[in-house]
């Protein structure tokens, strides 16, 4: 992503801040991501002392995440200011907001058991430079959970049309850029179908509207991928 691309990404988010938590699109898309990825994230990493949200917005997700991880210090860090505003508008002063970007995160290394991205990868400028970031403010057997569309099935001609193939990568390639800054791939799964979206529920709802099982999911729209830091000497609470 260029550098304009990416101040055009953050205006159109500073011009949304004030509708964005009551935009129909909450409850059909961004909810429904969230639940997947906060149910995922609690089974990977159940009892993290710091959980980072990259790209948290206006803190939607690190307000179902208190409930996930009730005693885990929550911090969000977005780049777009009024984002910032209206979370901390909408929380309590236990959950820290920073202003920032991933690719050059304002945090101490090996500090989070836990980093969070939900829908935010594809706005990154340098996604190698964001997860090389990750990487180095996770704490030794710490976890990555990305939550984000990805060039795979279906969406890889998509995505090749719409000249959007530099953002959306296919899971192989996401795994070579996690390998190269030093994490290790740990799996993907889907979290949410076009399905899910049109029928504005997740998985079991689509089991009943297409009347099979999502163990094969119908057209994937958002896909997860977790990744770990290899264990080494202790230098962070995690």
């Amino acid at each position: 992503m260029t550098g304009a691309e990416d101040d055009r990404d953050v205006t159109q988010f500073e011009s949304w801040a004030a509708t964005y938590d009551s935009s129909p699109l909450q409850k059909r898309y961004f909810h429904p991501v969230q639940r997947v990825l906060l149910h995922h994230a609690a089974s990977v990493a159940p009892d993290p002392a710091h959980v980072l949200d990259i790209g948290c917005g206006t803190g939607s997700l690190l307000r179902r995440a208190r409930a996930a991880f009730p005693g885990s210090t929550l911090i969000g860090l977005d780049p777009a200011p009024s984002m910032l505003r209206a979370a901390r508008a909408r929380h309590s002063a236990a959950v820290r907001y920073v202003a920032g970007r991933v690719e050059q995160l304002p945090f101490p290394d090996a500090g989070f058991g836990l980093v969070l991205s939900t829908l935010s990868f594809h706005h990154w400028r340098d996604q190698r430079r964001g997860l090389a970031e990750t990487g180095r403010v996770l704490r030794p057997g710490g976890t990555l959970v990305v939550a984000d569309h990805f060039a795979t099935g279906w969406l890889r001609p998509v995505f090749a049309t719409a000249g959007k193939r530099d953002r959306m990568h296919t899971h192989r390639e996401v795994d070579a850029m996690l390998r190269a800054v030093g994490l290790t791939p740990a799996g993907w799964r889907i979290a949410h179908t076009v399905t899910a979206f049109l029928h504005g529920s997740r998985h079991r709802a689509c089991d009943r509207a297409c009347g099979r099982a999502c163990h094969r999911p119908f057209l994937p729209l958002v896909a997860l991928c977790t990744a770990t830091k290899p264990h080494g000497p202790a230098t962070g609470a995690g």
